[in-house]
């Protein structure tokens, strides 16, 4: 491999045409990419989780609980839930519009029934804030500290 890309930068290729010999070079040698294993992620039995929950609770910090149980219950990425405006949020139809996720796309993720009243309560608990989960600066946490959280 190392004299293949010596010969490139001797002969000046661009990075197509490098590309394009490597190409040619692993056909004739018959060498393939072995396929990825997609493994689904393992969920916590309920019993675990139950426990999880019990002990957070037992923590004292209603933000973080709720915080947590949101990530868990919708599967939404940190990064989305750091950016969600409180404007984000539909009670009627029990969504969270979602922006800045990864790939660029917005999608709006959906929480429990039972969940809306936790949600409005910890809002009318923080009438000024802006986003969903602020500090104590009314700035939103940073990816960092949720997952230190977590």
């Amino acid at each position: 491999m190392a004299q293949l890309v010596r010969s490139a930068r001797r002969e000046r290729l661009d990075d197509a045409t490098f590309l394009s010999v490597c190409q040619q070079v692993r056909r004739k040698l018959g060498l393939w990419k072995p396929p990825r294993n997609q493994r689904l992620p393992q969920l916590l039995p309920e019993t675990e989780l139950k426990k999880f929950f019990r002990v957070l609770a037992r923590c004292g910090n209603l933000q973080h609980e709720i915080m947590l149980r949101l990530l868990f219950f919708s599967a939404v990425r940190v990064s989305g839930l750091v950016n969600v405006n409180v404007t984000d949020i539909d009670f009627a139809q029990c969504k969270i519009f979602i922006t800045h996720r990864k790939g660029r796309t917005d999608r709006s993720i959906l929480f429990r029934t039972s969940f809306r009243l936790v949600l409005h309560s910890h809002l009318r608990a923080n009438p000024k804030n802006r986003y969903l989960f602020e500090i104590v600066r009314s700035t939103p946490f940073t990816l960092r500290r949720i997952q230190q959280i977590v």
